[in-house]
């Protein structure tokens, strides 16, 4: 690819669109490539980051999917369910291979959340939603719910890049700016 638009394959010319990055990765072997992979897993301890990090990141998902599940649409929430469980069990692969894990959980959890948002705009619009009682939350719940959203929204983040696997949320970000500018390299 890199060959046909004339640029070279060279590694020492990074300026180059095919001296670095992803296009010069893939001229690597699938060996090279896990052996990297299973050096960031253990460097990095992505078994101990990215699970716990996905559980944070779905929880939102799996509050709508109870929500859902209550509300009688048992069947078409097993089966957005069901499908991405098919899907991250079909791209495990790419955990194997690829060393950015988050941006491929990331993909997942953002697949889910439009499929399980689609399902509650059904819910919403649906017969069987108008005729079910509504129940208000008192005011010390939506305070306790919207103390939750907003540290949830402002304290982690889920790293696409495995260098900023502690740089949580908008909080660690400006906390390890904040470092940087009182100890600059």
């Amino acid at each position: 690819m890199c060959q046909s638009l004339g640029y070279s394959l060279s590694a020492t010319r990074v300026n180059q669109v095919c001296g670095s990055g992803a296009i010069h990765y893939l001229l690597n072997t699938r060996e090279f490539a896990r052996q990297e992979t299973l050096e960031a897993i253990a460097r990095l301890h992505y078994f101990r980051v990215y699970p716990l990090l996905a559980l944070i990141a779905a929880l939102p998902l799996i509050g709508i999917s109870v929500h859902s599940w209550l509300r009688g649409f048992r069947r078409e929430t097993t089966i957005i369910w069901a499908s991405f469980a098919v899907a991250f069990i079909c791209s495990l692969i790419l955990f194997i291979y690829g060393i950015d894990w988050g941006r491929w959980i990331y993909i997942h959890i953002a697949s889910l959340s439009i499929l399980l948002l689609f399902l509650d705009c059904l819910i919403t619009d649906s017969h069987q939603n108008q005729m079910a009682e509504t129940i208000q939350p008192g005011r010390t719940t939506q305070i306790f719910a919207v103390t939750l959203l907003v540290i949830y929204a402002t304290t982690w983040a889920l790293p696409n890049n495995i260098d900023e696997t502690t740089n949580f949320g908008y909080v660690g970000r400006a906390l390890a700016a904040v470092h940087k500018k009182t100890h600059p390299s």
